[in-house]
């Protein structure tokens, strides 16, 4: 394609025109999947710590990760740091989700799935951060 020639450049217009259409049908059908399984109650995206991540019972609570998960809302609404946490939890031999030692910096990953959950709930007003907590957990 030589786009000094009119007809050229007129073909790239529509070449364009035509991707563009393309690329919003398909974001129309991903977003559509996405309000079903929503809608069906399944988990869309990464999988976070606590939860199973394959098979029949994806997306259901994991009982052991489970717990800790529990357990480190439970510390971070009592103001413990997340240096002290991480810190507990690898003098008690609690494995963490990747690697071999828990950092400060993990807490926040095991936080961060529902994030978009509080900031919701928040913006409707519920600022109860206990109520929040048993919300999620």
């Amino acid at each position: 394609m030589n786009l000094i020639n009119d007809n050229d450049r007129h073909m790239a217009r529509m070449m364009c025109v035509m991707a563009l259409k393309s690329s919003e049908d398909s974001s129309r059908r991903v977003a559509r999947m996405h309000l079903a399984a929503a809608q069906q109650g399944r988990i869309q995206g990464r999988i976070p710590y606590g939860w199973i991540r394959t098979g029949p019972d994806k997306g259901k609570p994991l009982g052991p990760e489970t717990a800790v998960v529990r357990r480190v809302y439970a510390q971070c609404l009592t103001g413990e740091t997340a240096y002290s946490i991480a810190t507990r939890f690898n003098q008690e031999g609690i494995t963490p989700p990747q690697s071999a030692k828990w950092s400060s910096t993990m807490r926040a990953g095991i936080l961060d799935p529902f994030k978009p959950h509080i900031d919701q709930r928040f913006a409707r007003g519920c600022t109860n951060a206990r109520r929040l907590f048993e919300e999620i957990v």
